[in-house]
């Protein structure tokens, strides 16, 4: 059968922003403070309620000033998103009189060969208080002479274990803005050729980012160029506009409320047809400038497409430009072009779902909501891939269920989620390590039990202390197998943020340990699934796919192919048979509004022969 693809882009200007009233609610500051070209900046994850108002409010900036620090944004601001806020600490430190500031700071002139993080440690000073007091000092940008305030009254406030964790996490924030660069902090015995080849950058990139002068030094925080293909700016093109839609008027009122839309199921779909799907995205900002999230999804989305036709089956399909405005997505659910859309995917957001769910209960079709959680709205017809987090554990609770000698370790620097989240599932007779300190060999064999196998939760946010728990445990498990001692197996279960860690903990250990965790999506890029799907997307279209790419080729399999194979929707969308990127997937009605959510989350299980095995 013959594929027809076509594309069609809406592009709406919108004039009515109506969106639902939500319980004033607060929120903390961020601590994470970075500096890039020379101004300060606090890395920010946007919360569930927050808006540009309350942000503006919570920083003492304006929201024009965060508009400008975030063009991504002009469009509202998404759940989860990292954005980047005015410090303006200049200001600050301004107002000091040159007698207050000599009874304040000393000052620090940088010699050669230190580094932020080693000046950090000379005095004991937390990295956060350095960049406080000297706005614009940039830890990748230290030059010899440079005059630094070195707060007196923080002096001892850090040890080295505390600083060597505050330079990661100075790295992670800055490396999770869009900069144009990867932030490395180096290692001792690193070499710029090494780096060259880690990045897969030459090394006149490197040199010509840095004033590498003295050559590399540890504890140094250099930037790596990103390539065009890594760069989530550069390289996107969109298909050109092919319709044109008049401008947005106001929908009914009842359009833009949270609620209940009934008991509406999809029906049955025939076999051999050619279903029309509309794809709704917001693929581009009022200013113009592309979202890489949605243009890899929908790429991802197209390949998806290509894998159907190669098994026989066909789809129209129909790309609209949505923007964040559920009037411009009224307007184009009323639209004749819009008229006998079969499966609908999107919108993006939850606030702006409703238009979409009017006219599926009008027609008996599918919503997808492909990435967010729906918490205030429902519908029979309404699909949320996103996994329910009341079923977040379940393949947890069977483990301990079985007969495992229960261990939970908490470390000093304790994951408090973890800890919410998995202590009330334990068995009464769980063993329990509380450290101070370094865990010892002593107290892993306390607990542990030779006769039946042992599974030991690891709260732990310090890479370095995550990497001595390891590793102590790995040696208890080394004098078990050297003493010929075939019970007392280990299975360790961590949180998927261990992922974020650099490269000193001993990924090897993963294996040694059978570590798992739960996750919400996993994509094995060493699988050759994956592999080959890497190939065709960057021969498809030049970069690197991402977890957005992955989720939209699994978004056209799953809901395209269920209703072009006909027959019964969710029969097929739960049959289990459909070979996918990210993971499986089963969708369940949830509660009194009847939708239709994923209950299945990743349990990523990493085992002694290198494999990894997702359940």
């Amino acid at each position: 059968m013959q594929m027809k693809h076509f594309i069609v882009i809406a592009f709406l200007s919108a004039t009515l922003s109506v969106l639902p009233t939500r319980a004033q609610q607060f929120y903390e500051r961020s601590t994470s403070l970075v500096t890039i070209d020379g101004e300060g900046f606090y890395v920010h994850t946007v919360q569930r309620g927050e808006t540009l108002y309350s942000l503006s409010r919570l920083y003492s900036v304006t929201e024009d000033e965060i508009r400008a620090s975030n063009p991504h944004v002009a469009d509202g601001l998404q759940e989860g998103q990292v954005i980047k806020i005015p410090a303006h600490l200049d200001e600050r430190t301004e107002r000091l009189s040159p007698r207050k500031q000599s009874r304040t700071f000393e000052v620090h002139v940088v010699n050669q060969g230190e580094t932020l993080y080693s000046i950090s440690r000379r005095y004991e000073i937390p990295i956060n208080t350095l960049l406080e007091d000297n706005p614009g000092l940039d830890p990748s940008t230290l030059s010899i002479g440079q005059e630094i305030n070195i707060r007196k009254k923080s002096r001892g406030d850090a040890t080295p274990e505390e600083i060597e964790e505050q330079i990661a996490d100075y790295r992670d924030a800055i490396n999770s803005l869009p900069t144009g660069f990867t932030y490395h902090i180096v290692e001792r015995g690193e070499t710029i050729f090494g780096l060259s080849k880690m990045y897969d950058v030459t090394e006149e990139d490197i040199i010509r980012n840095n004033d590498l002068a003295d050559g590399l030094k540890a504890g140094d925080m250099i930037r790596i160029p990103l390539r065009e293909d890594q760069n989530p700016i550069a390289g996107i093109e969109l298909p050109a506009d092919s319709v044109t839609v008049e401008p947005p008027h106001d929908g009914p009122d009842s359009l833009f409320h949270d609620g209940m839309y009934g008991d509406a199921v999809v029906g049955s779909f025939t076999g051999g047809s050619t279903p029309k799907v509309a794809v709704m995205l917001p693929l581009k900002n009022p200013d113009g400038e592309a979202n890489r999230n949605f243009i890899d999804f929908y790429h991802g989305f197209l390949l998806g497409l290509e894998d159907l036709k190669s098994e026989g089956y066909s789809a129209d399909v129909v790309l609209y430009n949505t923007s964040r405005n559920s009037s411009v997505i009224y307007d184009i659910t009323e639209s004749e072009g819009f008229r006998g859309t079969d499966v609908i995917i999107g919108p993006v957001y939850e606030d702006n779902i409703q238009p979409a769910l009017q006219y599926a209960q009008a027609h008996s079709v599918p919503v997808v909501s492909p990435l967010a959680t729906i918490d205030r709205i429902g519908s029979g017809l309404l699909y949320q891939m996103a996994p329910d987090r009341a079923t977040k554990y379940d393949k947890l609770r069977e483990m301990m269920a079985r007969d495992y000698n229960i261990i939970f370790i908490s470390s000093t620097y304790k994951d408090e989620e973890m800890e919410n989240e998995i202590r009330p599932l334990m068995p009464q007779d769980a063993r329990f390590i509380n450290l101070s300190g370094n865990l010892t060999a002593r107290q892993v064999t306390d607990v542990l039990d030779r006769t039946r196998d042992n599974l030991i939760f690891v709260s732990c946010t310090n890479e370095l202390v995550a990497d001595q728990i390891m590793a102590t445990v790995s040696s208890v498990q080394n004098n078990l197998v050297a003493r010929s001692i075939s019970g007392g197996g280990i299975k360790v279960v961590v949180t998927p943020r261990w992922a974020r860690f650099g490269r000193t903990l001993d990924r090897n250990l993963y294996f040694k340990l059978n570590v798992c965790y739960v996750t919400n999506y996993h994509a094995d890029r060493g699988h050759t699934v994956i592999r080959g799907f890497d190939n065709r997307f960057i021969s498809a279209f030049g970069s690197v796919p991402t977890q957005y790419a992955y989720r939209g080729y699994d978004t056209a399999k799953l809901f395209v192919g269920a209703a072009a194979r006909g027959g019964d929707y969710n029969a097929n969308l739960n049959s289990g048979s459909v070979p996918l990127l990210q993971m499986q997937y089963r969708f369940e009605r949830t509660g009194p509004s009847g939708t239709m959510v994923n209950g299945q989350w990743a349990l990523v299980c990493y085992k002694s022969n290198y494999t990894i095995e997702v359940l």
